[in-house]
């Protein structure tokens, strides 16, 4: 709390008055900008960036975003004048989302979401862009089926998919040809070597049902193209051993009257 006196003086006497006010705590935001998903780039074909502002007081705050260089309030498209507005969000304060075409966000261009603190002189900002400088290369892909386990409950499938560029990728499983629930299953993060890149994903199924000869199909998604790779259990008839096939379905990505 600080003081400020006012003091007045005539010759009829002196006047004073004391005003009171609260000190206010000054902080700089952390700006973070959050890239789109790889199910909404293969699905929906739009790329959602939401840039967010957090641990910054007092809460009054304002943006502003650019977009190759250009400088204006909230978000700006390429060379052109056309303004877009983001989109504040329902999930709390401080995040503002832009919504643009796949083809825009994959040709590289450089993203900028700056914010400004009313009490603050500093302009933070963050920015994303994608690198579109490798040599394009559709992923291979692997798949393991589990060892024998018996007694256990619950096997683990493993999908491998290998040097591909450039790294966004979306692996899927099925089923008999049915989507699972995302939670079933886990991948990894994208890992580089050298040029290209690699990711793992592995599937928990019933041991019950992979006895019983459900089919699981691993489902790799690249802008080379989509690649499925599925893997099915199977009984030896010779040996009455369990087996696993694997093999390739290639989809094209277009269709075309013959």
């Amino acid at each position: 709390m600080k003081s400020f006196k006012c003091l007045a003086k005539h010759q009829a006497g002196d006047e004073h008055a004391i005003v009171q006010r609260s000190e206010i705590f000054v902080q700089n935001a952390s700006v973070y900008l959050m890239i789109p998903t790889t199910e909404e780039l293969k699905q929906q074909k739009t790329a959602t960036f939401a840039c967010l502002a957090r641990d910054f007081a007092p809460p009054k705050f304002s943006f502003n975003g650019d977009l190759d260089g250009l400088s204006e309030v909230w978000w700006m498209k390429g060379t052109d004048d056309k303004k877009l507005v983001a989109q504040e969000t329902p999930n709390g304060p401080g995040i503002y989302k832009l919504l643009i075409s796949f083809e825009e966000w994959a040709n590289g261009t450089r993203f900028i979401c700056s914010a400004k603190h009313s009490e603050a002189t500093k302009v933070l900002s963050s920015e994303y862009s994608r690198h579109n400088g490798g040599v394009r290369h559709a992923p291979s892909v692997y798949i393991l089926g589990p060892a024998e386990q018996n007694g256990v409950e619950m096997v683990t499938l493993t999908c491998y998919a290998k040097d591909f560029y450039p790294k966004e990728v979306l692996i899927t499983w099925l089923a008999n040809d049915e989507p699972v629930d995302k939670m079933s299953y886990q991948n990894t993060q994208v890992i580089k070597k050298g040029s290209k890149y690699s990711v793992y994903s592995q599937f928990q199924v019933p041991n019950k049902d992979w006895k019983e000869g459900v089919v699981y199909t691993c489902a790799v998604y690249h802008e080379e193209g989509k690649l499925k790779r599925t893997v099915v259990r199977t009984i030896d008839s010779q040996s009455s051993k369990p087996a696993n096939l694997s093999f390739n379905v290639e989809i094209p990505s277009v269709c075309k009257d013959q």
